[in-house]
């Protein structure tokens, strides 16, 4: 059995941190707007990196209607 920690990449713990701040859904746009000078960051590239996190089940996205997708933490 692996029982090994693994650790997000940087780019990946920042918006997490986003998230857990939140406590509650946030769009990619609230996300964009609190890493603020932080990142750069294309709403493209900051949908990338957030599908990585759903595919390692720390975030769940959910789209609004005509709006940007929402995410929130998955625990």
């Amino acid at each position: 059995m692996n029982n090994k920690i693994k650790r997000l990449p940087d780019a990946e713990l920042e918006i997490m941190l986003v998230i857990w701040r939140a406590e509650s859904w946030v769009s990619s746009s609230y996300i964009l707007n609190q890493l603020g000078d932080k990142r750069k960051w294309a709403l493209a590239t900051l949908m990338t990196v957030l599908s990585r996190l759903v595919e390692k089940g720390f975030s769940i996205l959910r789209k609004r209607r005509a709006e940007q997708p929402l995410s929130r933490c998955n625990f």
